[in-house]
């Protein structure tokens, strides 16, 4: 899904909470800011700054 793009952060709601896209991501070296799905088991953090700016 993102492997032919160039970026250094991604700013997505919680439908985008996924290890599959968040591993894709990290791959490329960029930051995810993505809050985690509230059935999410292990939790994980993301700049909160960046997606209520985007917002």
């Amino acid at each position: 899904m993102v492997s032919f793009m160039d970026f250094e952060r991604v700013i997505a709601d919680r439908s985008y909470d996924s290890e599959e896209f968040l591993h894709q991501i990290a791959e490329k070296g960029a930051e995810a800011a993505i809050p985690p799905r509230k059935n999410r088991k292990v939790s994980c953090e993301y700049d909160l700054h960046f997606y209520m700016v985007s917002s």
